[in-house]
C-alpha cells in the first residue's frame, strides 16, 4: 500500500515533460537566431554589392564632372562696319554694320565624345543681337546667326565607360556605366549616369554642373568691336551636386 502510495505522488514523469518542454523552447530560439543570422549575412553582402555599384556610378560621374570643370567655351562671332557718307545724312545706302555668328570654342578633354560646343552655340544663337538702345542712327544692323543644320545634333549624348573603384576594397570591380550628358537652356549640364541590374531595377546616380555665368549675361555682343572676330567672355562650370536619383526625386528640376 505505502508503495503504491509513493509511485501516485511521484513527478517523476512531469519532470520529463518540464525538460521536453525547455529543450522545445530552446529549440525554437536557436532556430530563431540562426534564421536572423543567415537573414542579417544576406543584408550585409546585398549592402556591399549595392555599395560597389553606386561607388562605380560616383565614380564615373566624378570622373566626367572633372574634366567639364575644366572645360571652357567661348561664342564667337565676326564683325563688319560700313560707315554712312561723310556730310549727308540722306545718302543711300546709310551705314552698315553686320554681326555673323560662327561656331564658338570649346575646350574639354572629352569633346570628342561630348561635343556640347553645338547645344552652347545655340544657346549664343538665341541672345544674338543688340538691344534697340545700343544700336546707332544712321546704320542699318544685320544680325547672321548659324542655321539648325549647323548646330545639330544636339544633346542628349550618351556615352559608355567601366568605372573602377578601390581595388583593395573592391577587387575586381569594373562596372560599364552608361552616361547621359544634357545642356540645358540655362547653360546647367545635367549627368545621367545608369548601371544595369539583370535581376532588377537599375542603378542610378545624377550630377548637375552650374555655369559660371547665365547665358543673357554673358552672350552679349559688343557694339563696336575693335576686330573682325571677336570672342565672348569664357563660360566654366562647378558642380553643384552628385547624388543618387532617389535623393533628388522630390526636388524641383533646376530650369
Amino acid at each position: 500500500m505505502e508503495q503504491l502510495q509513493r509511485k501516485l505522488k511521484s513527478r517523476r514523469g512531469a519532470s520529463i515533460l518540464l525538460a521536453l518542454a525547455l529543450l522545445l523552447l530552446c529549440m525554437m530560439v536557436a532556430a530563431s537566431l540562426l534564421t536572423a543570422a543567415v537573414s542579417n549575412a544576406g543584408k550585409v553582402r546585398s549592402n556591399k554589392e549595392e555599395q560597389q555599384k553606386y561607388l562605380a556610378l560616383s565614380s564615373a560621374l566624378r570622373l566626367v564632372c572633372g574634366e567639364l570643370e575644366k572645360a571652357e567655351y567661348r561664342g564667337r562671332y565676326k564683325y563688319t562696319s560700313v560707315d554712312p557718307v561723310a556730310g549727308d545724312p540722306d545718302a543711300e545706302p546709310p551705314g552698315e554694320r553686320t554681326y555673323t555668328q560662327v561656331p564658338g570654342h570649346f575646350a574639354c578633354g572629352l569633346k570628342e565624345v561630348l561635343p556640347l560646343e553645338r547645344d552652347l552655340d545655340a544657346l549664343f544663337r538665341g541672345q544674338f543681337t543688340l538691344p534697340s538702345s545700343k544700336q546707332e542712327s544712321g546704320y542699318n544692323y544685320e544680325f547672321t546667326k548659324l542655321g539648325d543644320t549647323q548646330l545639330t545634333p544636339r544633346s542628349p549624348y550618351t556615352l559608355s565607360l567601366t568605372a573602377q573603384v578601390d581595388q583593395t576594397a573592391y577587387p575586381g570591380l569594373g562596372e560599364k556605366v552608361t552616361l547621359l550628358a544634357e545642356v540645358r537652356s540655362s547653360g546647367f549640364i545635367a549627368l545621367t549616369a545608369t548601371l544595369e541590374d539583370p535581376a532588377g531595377t537599375p542603378y542610378i546616380m545624377e550630377a548637375e554642373l552650374a555655369p559660371s555665368i547665365s547665358p543673357a549675361e554673358l552672350f552679349v555682343l559688343n557694339d563696336k568691336p575693335a576686330n573682325e572676330e571677336n570672342l565672348t567672355d569664357p563660360m566654366t562650370w562647378k558642380v553643384n551636386w552628385i547624388a543618387k536619383k532617389e535623393a533628388q526625386a522630390n526636388e524641383p528640376e533646376t530650369p
